[in-house]
């Protein structure tokens, strides 16, 4: 529902939803907080200002040290750690672990979702050569490899 608020432009009612339904529940369940991860993100890109509190209030329910099996979960909670102006780096060294762990049977992780991760890091932070890497990896089929579906990984475009 918040997401067809955002989409309509009805920001105050996207907050609302967040505000009053969806981080009004369980905020120890991870896919509660990747979920509002996902929607702050949306409106973050949009240049939405008053995010901050927000983003901490997820970043905060989040335990420092989980790495999602997921990739698209963690370059979520990679844009609200620099939206927040949080440290990236545990996360950033966790991802990179992750793919050397797994390079012989996923190699996306380190070709992919790695740079991807570093790139929108960099990007974020105001890091000029964040979007050129970011553009260099443009493209549905590269992004399919971070997981979601095409709209969920919107806000990499």
């Amino acid at each position: 529902l918040a997401l067809l608020h955002v989409e309509e432009g009805n920001v105050d009612e996207a907050l609302r939803v967040f505000d009053e339904i969806l981080w009004a529940e369980d905020h120890g369940d991870i896919e509660v907080q990747i979920n509002c991860f996902g929607l702050l993100t949306r409106l973050a890109v949009r240049n939405v200002p008053g995010l901050h509190s927000r983003f901490s209030a997820v970043l905060d329910a989040c335990p420092a040290e989980y790495l999602h099996a997921y990739p698209l979960h963690n370059l979520l909670r990679l844009c609200a750690l620099c939206h927040t102006k949080r440290e990236t780096q545990a996360l950033t060294q966790g991802l990179a672990a992750a793919a050397e762990a797994a390079r012989a049977h996923s190699p996306h992780l380190e070709t992919i979702v790695l740079p991807l991760a570093l790139a929108v890091r960099d990007t974020l932070l105001g890091d000029e050569g964040g979007v050129a890497r970011m553009q260099a990896l443009r493209g549905p089929a590269l992004w399919r490899e971070a997981a979601g579906s095409e709209e969920q990984r919107c806000f990499l475009l």
